[in-house]
């Protein structure tokens, strides 16, 4: 039987197989599909200490930056929109910023789903790249952001978002 997070995880999955080009859909899923197997047996992989204080950490900026996005960053995160997501880009920034807290309550209080949690929040960091591309491309100064320089290294940096919660929560392990 799926619980909560795998719905979000289900959710997550759909509306990027909805929002990104078909052949990417394609690759995606041929390494996902394991993963989604996978994902309804029980944690049996106890994480280290310093796995669980940056689990602990991680939920805690999401949440930070969650409310965020609901409140006073709310207009800067409009700049992180892509032109081409076919939603207002308020609504994005709202439901971000609804997932972001809700990915780190996860990662807090539901540690039976501990793995679950780890690929939906790596998934969603993954999702959320085309938004700091964009910032990129479109030279936007947003959140101290004021050079290519910085926006490039951002870029370059946003891999560690996805390897972060696997990691901390010892997802990648059987």
């Amino acid at each position: 039987m799926f619980q909560a997070p795998t719905y979000l995880f289900f959710i997550f999955y759909s509306l990027f197989l909805i929002l990104v080009p078909e052949n990417t859909c394609q690759t995606v899923s041929y390494f996902l599909t394991p993963k989604l197997q996978h994902m309804t047996t029980t944690v049996s992989s106890s994480p280290t200490k310093t796995q669980n204080i940056f689990r602990i950490l991680l939920a805690l900026l999401l949440i930070v930056a969650g409310t965020s996005h609901l409140t006073v960053a709310r207009i800067t995160f409009r700049a992180q929109v892509p032109g081409w997501v076919p939603l207002d880009p308020d609504l994005v920034v709202v439901l971000s910023g609804i997932v972001e807290i809700l990915l780190g309550l996860g990662l807090l209080f539901l540690s039976n789903y501990r793995k679950q949690m780890g690929w939906i929040t790596a998934l969603y960091f993954l999702a959320i790249f085309p938004g700091n591309l964009n910032q990129y491309l479109n030279h936007d100064p947003a959140f101290g952001l004021d050079s290519d320089a910085l926006r490039l290294t951002r870029l370059f940096l946003h891999p560690l978002l996805i390897i972060w919660p696997l990691w901390s929560t010892n997802a990648w392990k059987k």
